[in-house]
C-alpha cells in the first residue's frame, strides 16, 4: 500500500439526493458491468491510471451518436456506453475518472450532477445545454479547474448567447412557451458572464502549457453560440513537448478518433475563435 495516492475530488457525489430509477434510461446492469471490466482491463494492459486522456482513448472507434440525449415525453437521464457525441464523451470521461468503484448508480449520480443544474432531470430546461455553462458548473462542483486564464496572452471575452431561442425550430421542446422562456432567461445570464479564452492565434505559443488529459473547449464565431466542439489532449510529444495528440468525437468521420496534431486540427476550421482549457482536479491525500 502506498503512503499517498491520487484521488479525484468528489465533494458532492454522495451528498446528492437519491434519484428515482424511472428518471434514468441507460444500459442494463450486466452491460455496464462488462463495460467497466473492459475499462479496468484496458488500464491494466496499457499501464495507465484513470484520467481524461485514458478514458477517451478507451473509447476510440466507437460510433458518433446524434441526438442521443433527446427523448419524447419527460426529461430523462439518457446515456450510452457504446457511442458518443463530443459532449457525452466529455461527461462520460469525467465520470469514469471520478468513479473509484464500478457502481452504475454512482456513475449515474455523477452524470446527474454534471448534466443538471439541480442534479435532477426536472424538464428540458433543467439540463445544461451550453458548453460554457457546463464548464462553469463543473468548476463550481470542484470537478474541474479552468486554467485558461493562466495561459500566455489569454484574453477576456463575453458574447451574447441566444442560439437556441433564435433557432427554436431546431429544438422541438422549445415549442412549449414556458420551456422557451426558461432557456431564454438562462441565455441572458450566460451573456453577462466574462471568461478567459485563448485566441486561436495564440495556441501555438502555448502548446508547452497543455497537459495530457486537458479538456479543450473549442469556441466558435457563430452568432449566438458559445462553443462548437470538445477535444482532449492525450499525449505531448516532440523535443520541446509541443506536439499534442488529441481525441475527439467526429461528426464527419462518425466515430471517436485520434488526431496526431491538435494545432493542425484546429487550424482547419475558420469559425474557431479560440479555446478554453479545463483540467480535472486531484487531491493528494494520505491513505
Amino acid at each position: 500500500m502506498f503512503f499517498f495516492r491520487l484521488v479525484f475530488w468528489v465533494p458532492l457525489l454522495f451528498a446528492s439526493p437519491a434519484f428515482a430509477e424511472d428518471t434514468v434510461d441507460g444500459p442494463t446492469e450486466k452491460d455496464f458491468k462488462t463495460y467497466w471490466q473492459q475499462w479496468q482491463d484496458y488500464l491494466r494492459k496499457e499501464g495507465k491510471q484513470a484520467g481524461i486522456d485514458s478514458a477517451v482513448m478507451f473509447q476510440l472507434g466507437k460510433p458518433y451518436l446524434v441526438g442521443s440525449l433527446e427523448c419524447e415525453g419527460d426529461e430523462l437521464l439518457r446515456y450510452h456506453i457504446d457511442g458518443f457525441d463530443c459532449f457525452t464523451l466529455t461527461e462520460a470521461a469525467l465520470a469514469m475518472c471520478l468513479l473509484e468503484e464500478g457502481s452504475q448508480k454512482d456513475y449515474e449520480r455523477i452524470l446527474m450532477q454534471t448534466r443538471y443544474r439541480d442534479h435532477q432531470p426536472e424538464g428540458y430546461a433543467s439540463r445544461i445545454h451550453y458548453a460554457t455553462e457546463w464548464s462553469d458548473h463543473c468548476v463550481a462542483l470542484g470537478f474541474l479547474e479552468d486554467v485558461t486564464g493562466q495561459l500566455e496572452n489569454a484574453r477576456v471575452w463575453e458574447k451574447e448567447i441566444n442560439f437556441m431561442t433564435t433557432h427554436a425550430d431546431f429544438y422541438p421542446k422549445l415549442k412549449d412557451r414556458k420551456t422557451y422562456e426558461q432557456i431564454q432567461r438562462i441565455e441572458k445570464k450566460l451573456s453577462k458572464r466574462k471568461r478567459y479564452y485563448l485566441p486561436l492565434s495564440e495556441v501555438e505559443k502555448n502548446l508547452k502549457n497543455f497537459l495530457p488529459g486537458d479538456i479543450v473547449l473549442i469556441l466558435t464565431r457563430k452568432k449566438g453560440l458559445d462553443a462548437g466542439h470538445f477535444c482532449y489532449v492525450t499525449d505531448v510529444k516532440g523535443k520541446e513537448q509541443t506536439q499534442l495528440e488529441a481525441v475527439h468525437a467526429s461528426s464527419t468521420h462518425k466515430k471517436v478518433l485520434k488526431v496526431d496534431s491538435m494545432l493542425r486540427y484546429l487550424s482547419h476550421y475558420p469559425k474557431i475563435m479560440g479555446v478554453m482549457v479545463l483540467r480535472i482536479k486531484k487531491n493528494e491525500i494520505p491513505t
